[in-house]
């Protein structure tokens, strides 16, 4: 909800404000601190550190491909596993959309993308150094995932807007 939010939030804004630097940063510090409060904040420390440094640990868990007869498909073993994987891709939607739309600089994939990356890491290893629930290697690739759909999208939206704005006739001069 939060992430979904965030990206129409950020799409109003942007339509109102398109000049605005301040609503830019605004939205910005706003949704990290929504991720912050939601991943280490509201969170109780428990007895011990715990990590998972396994890739697709919960996927694998989650989902089963069966390849049998002439095409896969897959089945669902744990809802609530897949649910986890999909709300993290999600979260981080927002962080690939707002991010590009600081600064032209921000803008193109190699910095979204890994920034994306960054604030997930620095995310996990406070979870892990709190003894925050389990810092998991998991949510850094789906997070990271979630800032490059996040990304796509802001191209998506840059595109529409280029293509959308009605062409201004150019006055003749007079000679």
């Amino acid at each position: 909800i939060i992430a979904i939010l965030f990206i129409f939030g950020s799409l109003l804004m942007l339509r109102a404000w398109p000049k605005s630097g301040f609503v830019r940063w605004l939205i910005a510090v706003s949704f990290v601190t929504a991720v912050v409060f939601l991943a280490i904040v509201s969170r109780q420390p428990g007895e011990t550190a715990r990590l998972n440094m396994e890739p697709f640990f919960a996927l694998k868990r989650a989902i089963v491909i069966n390849t049998g007869g002439s095409f896969p498909w897959v089945t669902v073993k744990s809802k609530i596993l897949l649910m986890d994987i999909i709300l993290n891709v999600l979260l981080f939607v927002p962080f690939g959309f707002i991010i590009p739309c600081l600064s032209k600089k921000l803008a193109h994939w190699w910095a979204a993308i890994p920034l994306g990356l960054l604030f997930s890491m620095c995310i996990e290893f406070t979870q892990y150094s709190a003894k925050l629930g389990t810092a998991d290697v998991d949510d850094v690739i789906n997070n990271t995932l979630g800032a490059a759909i996040g990304w796509l999208l802001y191209l998506a939206f840059l595109k529409k807007v280029r293509w959308s704005k009605p062409k201004r006739k150019r006055k003749k001069k007079s000679a």
